[in-house]
């Protein structure tokens, strides 16, 4: 036990080692994925697994040298692989951070219409007082407010429920981003009118845009929203950290949590709420993995079944792995849509076994070709744009399957938005940004 706990320790310190060394002397490769993956699998998983390590070692038996084995060296090979190809492409993404500009005003109304039109699908479904949120806001008691996020996303059909994730994660998220980019622009501009003209806008873009991504009640989506605007700004100063500023925007980001976990508890106590917070974001995400592998152990492996699009395309009865483990840890039937979603790094050993490892370490990979399309077919003031994206896609792959994040964490989508705006823009170079912002191409 101690032998493995140590190494896993030794490979935590070269991972944390090795991600300062990159972000001192390469740091234009965190624009591709694979890097910013293996850095919150090493802050969000490596770590949690070290200090959590009794937790893993009383849950598992004849996986657990696998497991140590899996998590202690699929960052390191990941990051060195990553640091060997597609150099170039995001060196030319990374020098292009900085020329970050609007699209222009009528790109930004096509977003609006977009988002609207999302929104007023998903309505004709779901009523504003079956939501969700409308349950936590109105006080109800914690199993109908559960009741009423499950029935108002995951139980929906998919014309309903798609429309709210492209509408929310997509064309909201980025509205909210490019309100706050104007909100900065007119702050520069010293005019006092027209900061609070678009301050008050810019805010009421935001809070509409978290308002609908926490629609359903669940507790991340409205802080995502928020931290995609940290994103944006880090990413547009060219990855230079203020430390003060990046703590406080954080802390901000996860206050939004806090609150809707305080409002939707029965206990109404600020101190649980934020714990409980601390808890989802430390501990929950390794341990959903560890039950998933637990599961595996025994009752046996998934196998390819439990890749449920490519198992009806084989032939194979799919089975939803997820469900399957919710329903043994929890022993009840109250919610048929529960999961115990984890990354893949985890569930795909659920489902494989060892051999997980080398194909994990291949998808990974795979992501980066975002990073070859962000270069070759988005417009470079939007490539700022697209990156975000690729952040906040990979910090949802630390919780979920590795096919989930394409279309569900508006990976595919969001590239696919900013490329189509940039090829707008081109075909239409008289459009222009009302009341002197920059437009698309206003740097050399």
């Amino acid at each position: 036990m101690i032998d493995l706990q140590v190494g896993l320790g030794a490979c935590c310190t070269a991972t944390s080692i090795l991600l300062v060394y990159l972000w001192c002397k390469h740091r234009y490769l965190y624009v591709k994925p694979s890097v910013v993956f293996a850095l919150l699998f090493n802050l969000l998983m490596q770590w949690p697994s070290y200090y959590y390590y009794q937790t893993i070692h009383d849950r598992l038996d004849r996986a657990l040298p696998d497991v140590i084995l899996i998590i202690s060296s699929f960052p390191l090979i990941t990051l060195g692989i990553s640091a060997c190809i597609l150099r170039r492409d995001a060196r030319a993404v990374y020098d292009n951070l900085t020329l970050c500009s609007l699209p222009s005003y009528r790109n930004y109304q096509l977003l609006a219409v977009a988002t609207l039109s999302c929104a007023g699908i998903y309505f004709v479904y779901v009523p504003l007082t079956a939501t969700g949120l409308f349950s936590i806001l109105a006080g109800q008691d914690a199993i109908s407010s559960m009741v009423a996020r499950e029935r108002s996303l995951k139980l929906l059909s998919a014309l309903p429920r798609y429309a709210h994730t492209i509408g929310s994660v997509v064309f909201a998220n980025m509205l909210a981003v490019l309100a706050a980019y104007r909100a900065f622009l007119a702050y520069r501009s010293r005019e006092p009118l027209r900061i609070v003209n678009t301050a008050m806008r810019s805010a009421a873009i935001i809070f509409l845009a978290a308002a609908f991504a926490a629609v359903s009640g669940a507790r991340v989506p409205a802080a995502v929203t928020l931290l995609g605007i940290v994103v944006f700004f880090l990413l547009r100063s060219g990855l230079r950290v203020q430390t003060r500023y990046l703590t406080l925007s954080l802390a901000l980001v996860l206050l939004v949590p806090t609150i809707m976990e305080y409002l939707r508890s029965d206990s109404r106590d600020w101190s649980i709420a934020a714990a409980e917070i601390l808890h989802r974001t430390v501990y929950v995400p390794f341990s959903a993995g560890i039950e998933n592998v637990a599961y595996a152990e025994e009752f046996g492996r998934f196998g390819i079944a439990a890749i449920e699009k490519l198992a009806v395309v084989l032939g194979i009865q799919p089975i939803n792995a997820p469900n399957e483990v919710a329903k043994h840890i929890f022993s009840t039937d109250l919610v048929d849509s529960a999961y115990t979603n984890c990354s893949f790094i985890f569930s795909y050993y659920a489902y494989f076994g060892i051999l997980s490892l080398p194909l994990c370490v291949v998808l990974t990979q795979c992501l980066d070709a975002a990073t070859w399309a962000t270069h070759r077919l988005v417009a470079p003031p939007l490539q700022c744009l697209a990156v975000t994206n690729t952040v906040l896609s990979m910090l949802a792959l630390i919780s979920t399957d590795y096919t989930t994040v394409f279309v569900s964490s508006g990976f595919v989508p969001w590239l696919a938005v900013c490329s189509a705006l940039g090829v707008r823009q081109r075909l239409h170079p008289r459009s222009h940004v009302r009341q002197g912002a920059e437009t698309m191409y206003s740097h050399p």
